[in-house]
């Protein structure tokens, strides 16, 4: 929904370099993996830069300087309020399903004041198993009280992708552009812009 993978590879960063850590960017300028849940990320940290120190405690720094960007830098991406609105006019039920914590969530939601679109909001705190894990998905068909075969996701996200798709649902793919060279193959259509997704689509996305 927002352009936040900046915003996590600062924070990252941040928390890191707090403890004597100079990560080395990859390929498309980030440091951590998009579509993960922090806990995984930090997994990949501690083994990449062989340091000790307690996820929980990594976890709360990120997410304070994560939180502290979020209030000076939320931007829906294009095409995203015009969708919401065309989605609540056809009386689509809408769920944010979403690994971050509910704190940053609200805040996001809030800041963009689109709050009043979603009839459930399941965060990853909220779930045993993170992405590719279909745990968050189907958490959210539950909350939607809707057969998950009857959902589409929009993603960015391979993780995201699968764990849709590990869900039985349909998936549509809107990778942003720190990860649009990985393969989206698994999902049902990939696009470039949420601008580019209508009533007809979700509809074409939806047929066996």
């Amino acid at each position: 929904m927002v352009d936040t993978e900046h915003l996590h590879h600062q924070s990252f960063k941040a928390t890191l370099e707090k403890r004597g850590i100079n990560p080395i960017p990859n390929e498309q300028g980030i440091i951590h993996v998009s579509g993960i849940s922090s806990e995984d990320n930090w997994k990949n940290f501690k083994k990449q830069y062989n340091f000790e120190a307690d996820s929980a405690d990594l976890s709360r720094d990120k997410h304070e300087f994560h939180l502290q960007l979020l209030k000076e830098n939320v931007t829906a991406m294009p095409g995203l309020l015009k969708l919401l609105e065309k989605l609540k006019a056809n009386h689509i039920k809408m769920a944010i399903a979403s690994s971050s914590v509910r704190q940053q969530i609200d805040l996001i939601t809030s800041k963009l004041e689109i709050s009043d679109f979603f009839d459930a909001v399941i965060s990853g705190e909220d779930i045993k198993n993170g992405k590719p894990a279909p745990d968050i998905f189907l958490s959210a068909a539950k909350a939607l009280q809707v057969d998950p075969k009857e959902c589409v996701v929009l993603e960015d996200a391979t993780s995201g992708v699968s764990a849709g798709k590990a869900a039985g649902m349909r998936v549509i793919a809107v990778p942003n552009e720190f990860n649009k060279h990985e393969d989206f193959k698994d999902a049902d259509i990939v696009l470039d812009s949420l601008e580019k997704v209508d009533m007809n689509l979700l509809a074409l996305t939806m047929t066996p």
